[in-house]
């Protein structure tokens, strides 16, 4: 019939050497192992000592703060927190979140059950069938990124001061957009005088999954930046 697309089974799944993978098992073997592959870089552990900087303790205001600035209408974590039920918390609760992230922030540990996460797969295409043909999307807790958001705007403006007057992306008010908009101004003007222009394009696979974290570690001492937040 007309206007009927052909359905296609996304469940379908091979392994590395072709072979469709029929049971449940075997999928998740799979994908575990794929998995295991990307974040293959073990973190190494910052030993913090009495003279290292440690910065001074999360206030109540940043909790707050955090919690206006939080997304909502996100998936839950493991933990199946909402983040809309922290948006609601009382101001005894409130208080009782920032000691809590206090403890994690002057001890530089985190509670086990922040390392686990719910991998959500998306096909980047109908017909995907291997691993590397879906997208994997990390379901986080919450609460985790809460204390993270706050992590994150303590050491932005540090390391905003880092970061070349030539990076676009992930910087604020420097997006990609202007990049390509400029990009497009060069490359108009090299047509009106006839020259040539090189662009060199490089794609690096698995980019975010694939970062060397200790060396990432030891570039955010260098930067003195804190070490025991950098181990966090």
């Amino acid at each position: 019939m007309a206007g009927l697309r052909k359905r296609t089974n996304r469940n379908t799944l091979v392994d590395d050497s072709g072979n469709v993978l029929l049971d449940v098992e075997s999928k998740k073997s799979t994908w575990k192992l794929y998995v295991e592959d990307i974040f293959a870089d073990a973190t190494r552990r910052i030993t913090v000592t009495p003279g290292n900087e440690t910065g001074p303790p999360i206030l109540r205001a940043e909790v707050v703060k955090a919690l206006k600035r939080a997304k909502t209408g996100k998936s839950p974590g493991p933990d199946q927190i909402h983040v809309e039920i922290l948006q609601l918390l009382e101001e005894h609760l409130v208080d009782a979140v920032t000691n809590f992230f206090n403890c994690i922030y002057a001890t530089g540990i985190m509670p086990k059950d922040w390392l686990n996460s719910t991998f959500i797969t998306l096909p980047k295409k109908p017909t995907a069938k291997k691993c590397t043909e879906y997208r994997t999307i990390s379901l986080m807790s919450q609460v985790l990124k809460l204390f993270l958001s706050i992590i994150h705007e303590r050491i932005r403006g540090k390391c905003d001061a880092q970061i070349s007057e030539s990076q676009f992306g992930f910087r604020s008010g420097v997006g990609t957009r202007e990049a390509l908009f400029s990009l497009n101004v060069l490359v108009q003007k090299c047509r009106d005088l006839q020259t040539d222009v090189i662009i060199c394009f490089v794609d690096y696979e698995k980019a975010f999954d694939r970062v060397k974290h200790e060396v990432l570690l030891v570039i955010c001492v260098v930067c003195k930046k804190s070490e025991l937040m950098a181990g966090i």
